[in-house]
């Protein structure tokens, strides 16, 4: 399951080395511009939906990335990339129909999911892997968001902010880069506030890592505002030579 940032990225990584054929990436685009709040949610596909993009209680995070960009991803990693377009209601039965229309060979479904989060997806998804007969691998499971930035930072991948809740962190932090200072800063912040700061706060696009054989380049940019959060909308970007 890919969303383009870190959190994918490191899970994928993950699943690799612990043996596993990672065989395609799965990017599901919605159709509604704006997400509801959990309140006004009723269905499964809802709540499903609400966790799998790691939302706290009443925030509406806007991450979806323009899905040219992450086919650019797929291209630099060299996979494959499904890109079904769903919409909240939709979202279950686009869900089954999307892996059930995979080869049949493939066994199982990774996700980017952290400690905290790997429980909520176990207890909303697991019925519906096990009606489809396939597994859910966690290859960051007992893994925390501070574990899991400052393993990216460690290993000197290269990754731009492209969300941040301005509760927290100032719009001048889009463009950022994920590095060592960028570490310490979030640790700083998550002092100051008293509220660890994490991927809920902002989000991430992986320009570069061991397993991208090109590099992405951001080429245009513009900020744009949507409920509290400021969103680097990536207009276009282009793979270059590493």
């Amino acid at each position: 399951m890919w969303t383009g940032g870190k959190d994918s990225y490191l899970a994928l990584q993950g699943a690799v080395a612990n043996g596993n054929q990672v065989t395609s990436l799965i990017n599901f685009l919605f159709k509604e511009p704006e997400r509801p709040k959990p309140n006004q949610i009723k269905s499964l596909a809802g709540s499903v939906l609400m966790k799998l993009s790691g939302m706290k209680p009443y925030k509406d995070v806007p991450h979806e990335v323009n899905p040219e960009i992450i086919t650019l991803q797929a291209e630099a990693l060299g996979l494959p990339i499904l890109q079904p377009e769903t919409s909240m209601m939709e979202f279950v039965e686009k869900f089954k129909k999307t892996i059930s229309s995979m080869n049949p060979s493939v066994e199982g479904i990774a996700w980017g999911a952290e400690e905290d989060q790997a429980a909520v997806h176990m207890g909303m998804l697991k019925p519906i892997c096990d009606e489809l007969g396939v597994k859910m691998i966690f290859p960051l499971k007992g893994l925390g968001e501070d574990a899991n930035l400052a393993a990216f930072t460690r290993e000197g991948f290269e990754a731009t902010i492209i969300v941040v809740d301005t509760q927290y962190l100032r719009e001048d932090w889009l463009g950022r880069k994920v590095d060592a200072e960028f570490l310490q800063a979030i640790r700083t912040k998550s002092k100051e506030t008293g509220t660890a700061v994490s991927n809920i706060e902002f989000h991430t696009l992986v320009n570069d890592a061991p397993m991208f054989k090109k590099h992405l380049r951001i080429v245009n940019s513009n900020k744009t505002h949507r409920k509290g959060f400021s969103v680097l909308n990536i207009t276009k970007a282009e793979l270059e030579k590493k």
